[in-house]
């Protein structure tokens, strides 16, 4: 695959006419010229006696599902490669991970610098927490974008703390809090469009901002992979692939128990939004847990990854004799329902009480923890799904990240 190199160093015309902005401004310059200067001379008083080709990773990532990154390896570095598919133009962002007292090798000047095994972390997104949890990292979580998103209970502790900041995302994100912290990477979500100003803006501080998409990959052991992320990161390939391959063979077994079907219940998923109902392509994880937990998708034969935007009319008609009604948005009740539209009480599973929502695990308006912890619980996700739709198999499970309405 074609690997396109890309960064941008340069500074941006500052307008001063709102009152402090200079101040601001000024002080961000000095964090910088100190941080870079810090690191010059880290870099130089290591090189002398670290300056090594001999390789250091005797352990190796092997991606096997994931479609999104890759990661190549060096001798004394390696190379991550996020692969930003989702783009209408196919791009490649490459980062450099190397031990902090190595040079940068030549040739690379270029890329983005990761220090690895890394100690500061930025993570702008509840998918990353899930990853933090597995390698029990929390240490080096600096900062969040808000304590709403949250469930588990160390990042919680850690904001009460103050020991993990909230530092805002997107256009709200405070970037001189986030120069002030000088994180070794802020992880944020890669989605069309991601790359904005503000994390432009950090990259030209040389913060590197590491691109996360996992959730366009096409099975939730695909996004399970991503692990190996927080592995290349932390130096932790080992217990990254073993991680992995316990993941994969536990989702395995609950696919091959699924197969013991004579009759697949039909479903809806989803919830509209201003007249348009999105519901998951057949070609995206979703569709495809639906099929090995024993439904029948109405849209299994679509090819999207993403979201597909319907009429209303569409689905509700699909709905009418639907069996099953999975993920209806953030709702938590037939009540919630009612209060966005009275004709979801004409829908079978309204009537027959057959509706299932992914937020069990769900503190505040946001903080789920399917987002977080699911990530790298597939074969949870997976149980949760068969006891939905075949529950005969699992007597025993109790649904662990969805809820039925009451």
């Amino acid at each position: 695959m074609k690997e396109i190199y890309k960064i941008v160093i340069r500074l941006r015309p500052v307008h001063t006419h709102l009152n402090g902005c200079v101040g601001r401004v000024f002080i961000l310059l000095l964090i910088f010229s100190f941080s870079s200067c810090k690191n010059t001379s880290e870099n130089i008083n290591g090189n002398a006696v670290n300056n090594t080709t001999e390789d250091l990773y005797t352990q190796k990532t092997e991606i096997k599902e994931a479609i999104g990154f890759g990661v190549t390896y060096h001798g004394n570095y390696k190379l991550l490669h996020i692969f930003q598919h989702y783009e209408e133009e196919s791009d490649t962002i490459t980062y450099l991970l190397k031990p902090k007292d190595l040079p940068v090798p030549s040739g690379k000047e270029n890329l983005p610098v990761i220090n690895t095994p890394i100690k500061k972390l930025i993570a702008l997104s509840s998918s990353h927490f899930g990853l933090i949890a597995q390698f029990d990292a929390y240490h080096t979580l600096a900062a969040i974008s808000t304590k709403d998103y949250a469930w588990d209970e160390k990042i919680l502790a850690g904001v009460a703390s103050g020991e993990i900041l909230e530092v805002g995302e997107g256009g709200s994100l405070n970037v001189e809090k986030v120069v002030e912290l000088n994180p070794d990477v802020v992880m944020v979500i890669g989605f069309p469009g991601s790359k904005n100003k503000t994390y432009q803006t950090l990259s030209e501080f040389g913060i590197p901002v590491l691109l996360n998409a996992e959730w366009q990959e096409p099975t939730l052991t695909a996004r399970a992979e991503w692990l190996k992320i927080m592995a290349v990161l932390l130096d932790q390939e080992e217990k990254g692939e073993k991680d992995f391959d316990h993941i994969v063979k536990s989702y395995q077994e609950m696919v091959e128990l699924a197969k013991n079907t004579s009759e697949k219940l039909t479903t809806i998923s989803g919830l509209p939004f201003k007249g348009t109902w999105h519901v998951p392509g057949g070609n995206s994880y979703v569709a495809k847990a639906l099929n090995e937990a024993g439904a029948n998708y109405f849209w299994k034969e679509d090819t999207s990854t993403g979201g597909i935007p319907m009429d209303f009319e569409m689905v509700y008609n699909k709905g009418l004799e639907a069996d099953i009604w999975i993920n209806p948005g953030v709702s938590r009740s037939k009540e919630d329902l009612l209060a966005k539209d009275s004709r979801f009480a004409d829908l079978k599973p309204f009537k027959t009480g057959q509706i299932y929502n992914n937020n069990k695990r769900q503190k505040g308006a946001m903080g789920n923890d399917y987002y977080a912890s699911g990530i790298v619980k597939p074969h949870i996700i997976l149980a949760d799904l068969i006891k939905i739709f075949q529950p005969e198999l699992l007597p025993d499970h109790e649904l662990f990240y969805f809820k039925k309405f009451d």
